[in-house]
């Protein structure tokens, strides 16, 4: 077997392509992580695929994430979500 060294850019496809397919799978997983590493996992997807992902996940989880993220990243994050669910995660 050849050996490969794979970035995790190389990794993003695959992964994007993972969490579309069965996207409650990947929300429960990401639950089950740190929150940092929940944090640096939706940082790295599409701003539309990480919205659907906090969308669904628990407002105090996804408050949690952003608290940890780019004030870049949460700024397009919640612009995103639906307003009252927004307001729900900044005031949490």
């Amino acid at each position: 077997m050849a050996e490969h060294d794979l970035g995790v850019e190389q990794l993003i496809p695959l992964t994007i392509k993972l969490i579309e397919n069965d996207i409650d799978e990947a929300i429960k997983m990401i639950e089950e992580l740190p929150s940092g590493d929940a944090a640096d996992i939706i940082a790295a997807l599409p701003a539309e695929l990480a919205t659907r992902i906090l969308s669904r996940l628990q407002v105090s989880f996804t408050a949690s994430l952003l608290d940890q993220s780019d004030p870049a990243l949460i700024k397009k994050m919640v612009m995103r979500l639906v307003p009252q669910q927004a307001a729900s995660v900044i005031m949490y």
